[in-house]
């Protein structure tokens, strides 16, 4: 390993009273001495053999997160660098094109820490918590795709991003349920369930209803929202018919979304998505399931 060279730096940032510079092939950290002109010098066998990608650099109050040259997210603690891009994330980084034009946001909101990063060539945006350590595709609209978020600032007592598009700035606010306007959908899917699950490995599996627990009622002006289902048996490749329902009216703080004789399968995944303005809350999920005789 060798120190990062002059040349070989693309950016510099201060996290915990240490300076780094990095490149398309090394990180470099640096410590305040007190002598020469900047006053830092390298610190010693600190160096880290991953390139960045200088506009996904962002620092929030504990780390700093970046993307590398490897097409993998890291996470600087200190001197230590720590991978946390989880294998769908990195799939589908690898997918595009470019990464070249990706830039990454770190803010945080309500007491909440996200590392935003968005890629305009692959029309993508991921969003990871570092509370819950989970990643979120973080789309736009009800067609997909990345997010207008391209700026973050905590000024005025306001939590204020700047839309990717044309600059306008908005307010981040829990109590909005849209995006300036614009319908919000949320999507959830779960891993894919088999026989398996149940120590029953080859065998198929008979669904004879699937029940979702949602409290709507605190945000319910008037009038009725929906949730919509989707299953896939092709793991994601393809989905069924979009089955819609009620999640009831203002006041059930407790409903069940009900479905009933969804088939037969061996391995399914269940999708839901809501676009109506409120605030979500779902409960849990189950199922009413029994295993076939194949």
């Amino acid at each position: 390993m060798t120190e990062a060279r002059p040349d070989d730096v693309e950016g510099v940032w201060s996290f915990r009273n240490n300076v780094y510079a990095g490149g398309d092939k090394s990180i470099q950290p640096y410590w305040n001495s007190g002598s020469g002109n900047p006053p830092y010098d390298p610190i010693l066998n600190a160096i880290q053999d991953v390139g960045i990608h200088s506009s996904t650099v962002a620092t929030s109050r504990d780390y700093t997160y970046l993307l590398g040259r490897d097409k993998n997210v890291y996470q600087y603690d200190g001197l230590t660098l720590r991978p946390i891009g989880n294998p769908a994330v990195c799939q589908s980084i690898s997918t595009y094109t470019s990464v070249s034009d990706a830039y990454g946001v770190c803010f945080s909101f309500d007491s909440l820490d996200f590392y935003l990063l968005s890629f305009p060539t692959g029309n993508e945006t991921w969003l990871f918590s570092d509370n819950t350590k989970l990643w979120t595709n973080l789309a736009y609209g009800t067609e997909g795709g990345q997010h207008l978020i391209s700026d973050y600032q905590f000024i005025y007592g306001k939590h204020l991003v700047s839309d990717r598009r044309n600059g306008n700035i908005y307010e981040l606010d829990f109590d909005t349920y849209t995006d300036n306007g614009d319908v919000i959908q949320r999507q959830r899917d779960t891993i894919s369930l088999s026989a398996r699950d149940l120590g029953l490995t080859g065998r198929s599996v008979v669904m004879n209803s699937l029940e979702l627990l949602i409290e709507p009622g605190a945000s319910l002006v008037s009038g009725s929202a929906t949730v919509i289902m989707q299953y896939s048996d092709d793991n994601g490749r393809s989905w069924s018919s979009e089955l819609w329902s009620s999640i009831g009216q203002q006041g059930d703080y407790e409903y069940r979304v009900r479905w009933f004789q969804l088939g037969r399968f061996r391995n399914r995944m269940i999708r839901f998505r809501m676009t109506d303005p409120i605030n979500w809350v779902i409960v849990g999920a189950r199922a009413d399931v029994e295993v076939g005789i194949d």
